[in-house]
């Protein structure tokens, strides 16, 4: 695991008390994505202990893997895969109501420096991320949660929400590539507003 997001997770569980999964093997600091769903419980990360979709095998993690790693064609290094509330303990614990998940997903925000999108899955993370203050150039980007109850009603219609959100990020991270400073593209701003939709 990266020795700083393993020391992020340390710190993170020295800070509140509270039980992490593990970042994925794969995963890297210096990664451009930022995956973010709602939180670690009743998902494939209870068994395995990591939060990674190339670990588990539940509907989430096999939607995900279909999209990202066969259709967009990315790499797990350059995804950073958690949860907004990002510990095992429900959200109702006491010891989880007194924690600002804003201000510890802005930690591990700013521990990546080649980010380029935050993509929110679900509506409980995208509504966690309107406190979340991002580093400029930095887009946010909402999708509808990859779980087998999350693209309910209609899974074609959510899925293709799910891989539009990683085509925009692929995208931004193509600009980049080319020598584009995408913290000066007007498009990075609208991308922040215009995935509201996504969620509808």
């Amino acid at each position: 695991m990266d020795k700083k997001l393993k020391r992020y997770r340390q710190n993170l569980g020295r800070r509140t008390g509270l039980h992490f999964p593990r970042f994925h093997s794969e995963a890297d600091h210096r990664a451009p994505f930022l995956a973010l769903l709602q939180d670690p419980g009743k998902s494939g990360a209870e068994k395995t202990g990591v939060c990674c979709p190339l670990t588990n095998n539940d509907g989430t993690s096999r939607r995900q893997r279909r999209i990202i790693f066969g259709i967009i064609k990315l790499e797990p290094k350059h995804i950073v895969f958690w949860n907004f509330y990002a510990a095992y303990e429900d959200k109702k614990h006491p010891r989880c109501a007194k924690v600002d998940w804003a201000v510890e997903i802005e930690r591990l925000i700013a521990m990546m420096p080649n980010l380029k999108a935050v993509l929110a899955f679900g509506g409980p993370a995208w509504r966690g991320m309107r406190d979340v203050c991002l580093p400029r150039g930095v887009a946010l980007l909402g999708a509808p949660h990859p779980g087998d109850r999350g693209v309910l009603p209609d899974p074609k219609l959510a899925e293709a929400k799910i891989e539009r959100a990683w085509r925009m990020a692929k995208e931004l991270q193509n600009l980049s590539d080319e020598g584009v400073n995408v913290k000066h593209l007007a498009g990075a701003r609208f991308l922040r507003h215009a995935t509201v939709r996504n969620l509808i």
